[in-house]
């Protein structure tokens, strides 16, 4: 074998750690690709599996980010709702404060009427009693 020759089955061996024999180089060689491809493929698997954790990993986080939206979501509506509730609260309390108010105001222009009415009714009387009397 030449220089060029040697280098290269030691770098084979080097990779491979197969002997290229010099009566059937062909099949050593064939064996020493074998285990290349394996190595490879093997390489792939890692690959793959470490690709595999990462895009799990991902959507994991997608996942958590979006359950905490919803729930900033949820919270947000329900205090929307709540504020909502409250406002219409305060609009029914107002309404009935106006309303008590009117109905105050009809029951004392009532009264005032039935106390005008009363004075009247005891001015004719005394009225009457005096003509009567005299």
């Amino acid at each position: 074998m030449n220089q060029q020759t040697e280098k290269l089955v030691a770098k084979i061996y080097e990779q491979t750690h197969v002997k290229i024999e010099e009566d059937d180089p062909v099949l050593s060689l064939f064996l020493a690709q074998q285990v290349l491809i394996d190595e490879l493929s093997n390489d792939l698997s890692d690959i793959q599996e470490e690709q595999y954790e990462k895009v799990q990993k991902m959507y994991q986080i997608a996942f958590d980010k979006s359950a905490l939206l919803t729930s900033e979501m949820a919270e947000k509506i329900e205090n929307s709702i709540e504020s909502s509730l409250k406002a219409i609260s305060q609009q029914k309390d107002k309404a009935r404060t106006q309303e008590y108010s009117s109905l105050s105001k009809k029951i004392s222009n009532l009264s005032m009427m039935v106390y005008l009415f009363i004075l009247v009714n005891l001015f004719v009387i005394g009225e009457v009693i005096f003509i009567l009397k005299h």
